[in-house]
C-alpha cells in the first residue's frame, strides 16, 4: 500500500496537537495535513486515498453539504468530528457520508479504532489487500499461564481458518516459547528485529518457523528484546509486512508499558488480559488500561479456573468493574504433560475439555473479526 493522506479541518489549537500526537500511534504510513478552515479544493488536490477529519458543529452544520459531494468520489473517506451530542446530528452526518463520528474531546482509543477500521474497510479491502488482526496478550502478574495460554489459542485459530496466524514473543525472557514448543529457529524475533528493513521485510517474515504443519508461526524471542533497542518505526514497518502475510498477529508482551508496548496496545484490535482469579493484580492493570483510554479493547482472561472459586470470580469482576471474557479451566496434569512433551492441549488429547473451551474461545474471536 502507498502512503494515506489523513487531513484535519479545525480551528482548535489543542484539538489538532492532540490529534498529531495520536497519529504517532498509528500502524500504516500516512502523510498528515492540518488547516484551519475547510476548503473543497485542498481536498481534491490531494490525490490517493484519504482519511479527512473535519470539525462540524450547528454553527457550520451546511459543511455536511460538502461531506455529502465528496463522499462520492471513493478516495475521500470523512469522519466528524464535534462538540455535539445529540443523536439527531449524530445521524445526519452519517448519512451525508461520513465514515465515522467522534465527540470531542476525542479519545486516543477511539481515534486509533476509528482510524484502523477505515484503513481496513475502506482502504485494504477495496486495494485487494488481506485484511489482518493484531492483538496483544499481557499479564500483570508472573505465573499466570499467558504463554501457555496464547499459544493454544493461536494453534486452534489457525486450525479452524487454515489461515497463516503468527505469533510473536516480544518478553524479556529467554526462548519461554522455543521451550514450551520444542523449537529452535534462526529467524526469532532477536535475529529478525535485529536485521529488519524495507528491503528484506518480505523475505525475512517469509522464513519464520512453521509449527509443525499447521498453520501457526512463531517468531520465538532468542534473546532479551530489551537487549535490542528497538526503535518504533522498526516495530511500525515489521506490523505492516506482517500484514501482508499474515491473518492474524499475536504479540506475547511483558507487563512493561515501554513504547514499543503502548504502540502495540493502542494498534490491536483487542488485549487480552490474562489472570489467576486468586490474585489481586488485576487491579493495577485495570487502573493502567483506565488511564491511557484503553480499557474498552481489554478482555479479562481468567486461567487455572476452578469450580469452587466462583466467589473469587464474583469479587473479581466487582473490582475490575468489567465481566471476565472467559474461564479456561484449571488443568494441571494435562498442561504439565503438554509443556514437557513440547506440545500443545490438542495434540495431547483433542477431546479434553479445556480443548473444547480454547476452541470454542477461538471460533469466538474468528465470528468476531
Amino acid at each position: 500500500m502507498g502512503i494515506v493522506n489523513i487531513l484535519l479541518f479545525d480551528d482548535d489549537n489543542l484539538s489538532k496537537a492532540v490529534i498529531e500526537n495520536y497519529l504517532q500511534d498509528i500502524a500504516f504510513d500516512y502523510q498528515f495535513f492540518q488547516y484551519n478552515i475547510f476548503d473543497e479544493n485542498v481536498i481534491s488536490s490531494i490525490n490517493n486515498q484519504k482519511i479527512i477529519f473535519i470539525c462540524i458543529n450547528k454553527s457550520n452544520i451546511k459543511l455536511l453539504d460538502s461531506v455529502e459531494k465528496l463522499s462520492s468520489d471513493k478516495n475521500n473517506n470523512f469522519v466528524i468530528i464535534s462538540n455535539e451530542t445529540s443523536t439527531d446530528f449524530h445521524v445526519k452526518s452519517l448519512r451525508a457520508g461520513a465514515k465515522d463520528f467522534l465527540l470531542k474531546p476525542v479519545v486516543k482509543t477511539n481515534f486509533l479504532t476509528s482510524v484502523q477500521k477505515i484503513y481496513n474497510n475502506q482502504i485494504l479491502n477495496k486495494a485487494g489487500v488481506k485484511m489482518s488482526n493484531v492483538y496483544t496478550v499481557v499479564s500483570p502478574e508472573s505465573g499466570a499461564g499467558k504463554t501457555f495460554f496464547l499459544v493454544n489459542l493461536a494453534k486452534e485459530i489457525a486450525d479452524i481458518t487454515k489461515e497463516k496466524v503468527l505469533i510473536v514473543d516480544f518478553n524479556n525472557n529467554v526462548n519461554d516459547i522455543s521451550i514450551l514448543l520444542d523449537i529452535n529457529s534462526k529467524y526469532n524475533t532477536s535475529f529478525i528485529f535485529g536485521n529488519i528493513n524495507t528491503e528484506n521485510a518480505q523475505e525475512l517474515l517469509s522464513n519464520i518457523e512453521k509449527y509443525r504443519g499447521s498453520s501457526l508461526y512463531i517468531m520465538a524471542n532468542g534473546l532479551y528484546t530489551s537487549s535490542l533497542n528497538i526503535p518504533l518505526e522498526k516495530l511500525k514497518l515489521f506490523i505492516d509486512e506482517a500484514k501482508k502475510q499474515y491473518k492474524y498477529i499475536f504479540f506475547d508482551i511483558d507487563p512493561v508499558f515501554d513504547k514499543l508496548n503502548i504502540h502495540l496496545l493502542n494498534v490491536s484490535s483487542s488485549v487480552f488480559c490474562i489472570l489467576d482469579v486468586k490474585h489481586n493484580s488485576a487491579l493495577k492493570a485495570k487502573d493502567y488500561f483506565v488511564k491511557n483510554n484503553l480499557y474498552p479493547k481489554v478482555k479479562f482472561i481468567v486461567n487455572k479456573y476452578r469450580q469452587r472459586d466462583t466467589e473469587k470470580l464474583a469479587e473479581l469482576e466487582a473490582s475490575i468493574e468489567k465481566q471476565v471474557y472467559c474461564k479456561i479451566p484449571q488443568g494441571l496434569m494435562s498442561t504439565s504433560m503438554a509443556m514437557q512433551g513440547g506440545k500443545t492441549l490438542r495434540e495431547l488429547n483433542p477431546n479434553m475439555d479445556i480443548v473444547k473451551v480454547y476452541n470454542s474461545l477461538a471460533k469466538n474471536i474468528v465470528n468476531k473479526d
